[in-house]
């Protein structure tokens, strides 16, 4: 049984910590990496082959740099098998029905949670992405 690994990728540092110590308090058997840059994200995935890729990515919608949304569509061209491997969850403290309708576009996105994000909703995707892609802890 191995943990589960999970990128947090969020320009929030405070949003980061809180996952953190969320993860910390659920007790759950995971491996957590938190980014800031999205950009650097995503070039670290690029250059990465899938069985090192992370199981979960959770993915901050309004970064700097490198939006959300245009993360999702390089993941989309260049990674269109991502969900074999990823269980990718938009974060998004929007709830516009166009943003929403914007994420839905994209084959490789498994969830959409609104912010703040709870324990409970944490837990639930954590569990949710380990039957569907069938990973043990």
């Amino acid at each position: 049984m191995s943990k589960v690994s999970i990128m947090f990728i969020d320009d929030d540092g405070i949003h980061n910590f809180v996952m953190e110590s969320y993860l910390k308090h659920l007790k759950l058997d995971v491996s957590p990496s938190f980014f800031t840059d999205s950009k650097k994200a995503l070039a670290i995935l690029n250059e990465t082959e899938y069985e090192f890729w992370p199981d979960i990515i959770f993915l901050d919608l309004k970064m700097p740099v490198l939006e959300g949304h245009d993360f999702v569509q390089q993941l989309q061209i260049y990674h269109s098998n991502l969900k074999q491997h990823t269980c990718l969850v938009i974060l998004t403290a929007s709830v516009s029905p166009i943003d929403q309708q914007e994420i839905n576009k994209f084959q490789v996105v498994s969830d959409i949670i609104i912010k703040p994000i709870s324990t409970q909703a944490l837990k639930d995707v954590v569990n949710k992405c380990k039957q569907a892609k069938k990973i043990s802890y």
